[in-house]
């Protein structure tokens, strides 16, 4: 994909503050462009203290293995840094919003489901078109519904680490609207129809884009001798367990539950009210 194949990310008409909760009127303009275009891109919301400590905690616990695209799970068992974005303002208040539909019920139920980092260099790159899991519905003609609104299960807050202000950097990619497609995407969109609407979200380091798990995306490759990194926090409802491996059987850190010392931060490990199935 050249860099002239695609659009840049528009950032939010209003701008976030970092480490704040945003107020209602730009909470609310951030969920309906996410609603919308199954993704959300906020400009510098880390400060670069905190992309240095996450990017030194992945070379600590994860030394390079010399492969384009290195990838590590879990870091916030041994990682602090990677640990404190769990309850990062604003995004885990736009996370509460989005899943919040739970609250009809009378009930919160974000939660972690998911901390993997990655380090790309030049070659490397989850560079494939995909979503993060099986369609949610399936639509069977070319054309995505109008009128349903499809409620956000699983999503995922790309923290860039480093700058990634041109498509050569390797930044994300997403095709807008397309968590309504209702179908696999191919993993080629050159020469496709959907190859003129895809959008490249370049930002410098701090800067977040969040995405719901159904809208087609992917990285860039990286063309340049830049090494990307990046670490993603994935929230979802009840009724989306955690991929902590090996799943069943897992047991927190220790230093994880040290952490956890407000109601709010339990309930983002998981520690979860009773519902219909428990």
């Amino acid at each position: 994909m050249t860099a002239t194949a695609s659009a840049t990310a528009p950032s939010p008409t209003s701008p976030a503050t970092p480490g704040q909760p945003p107020d209602a009127a730009l909470l609310q303009e951030w969920v309906r462009r996410f609603h919308r275009d199954g993704y959300v891109l906020l400009p510098e919301i880390l400060p670069r203290d905190l992309c240095d400590r996450l990017r030194a905690d992945f070379d600590r616990i994860s030394p390079t293995t010399h492969q384009p695209t290195e990838c590590a799970v879990r870091l916030f068992e041994t990682s602090q840094a990677n640990l404190e974005l769990f309850d990062c303002e604003p995004v885990v208040t736009l996370a509460e919003a989005l899943l919040g539909e739970d609250r009809n019920y009378g009930v919160e139920t974000c939660h972690v489901v998911h901390n993997n980092s990655f380090r790309t260099s030049q070659g490397g790159g989850f560079s494939s078109w995909h979503h993060d899991d099986s369609p949610h519905f399936i639509c069977t003609d070319d054309d995505p519904p109008t009128n349903i609104h499809l409620p956000v299960m699983l999503m995922t807050a790309n923290f860039y680490l480093t700058d990634q202000e041109q498509v050569e950097h390797g930044p994300a990619q997403v095709v807008p609207g397309s968590h309504r497609f209702g179908k696999i995407p191919p993993t080629d969109l050159t020469g496709t129809r959907w190859e003129p609407q895809i959008v490249t979200c370049a930002g410098r380091a701090g800067s977040v884009m969040i995405f719901n798990s159904q809208v087609w995306h992917r990285g860039a490759p990286n063309h340049s001798d830049r090494v990307r990194y990046v670490t993603q926090v994935s929230y979802g409802r009840k009724s989306i367990a955690h991929f902590f491996s090996p799943f069943m059987g897992y047991q927190m850190p220790q230093t994880a539950l040290d952490w956890a010392t407000t109601p709010r931060r339990r309930r983002l490990l998981g520690y979860l009210p009773n519902g219909a199935y428990g």
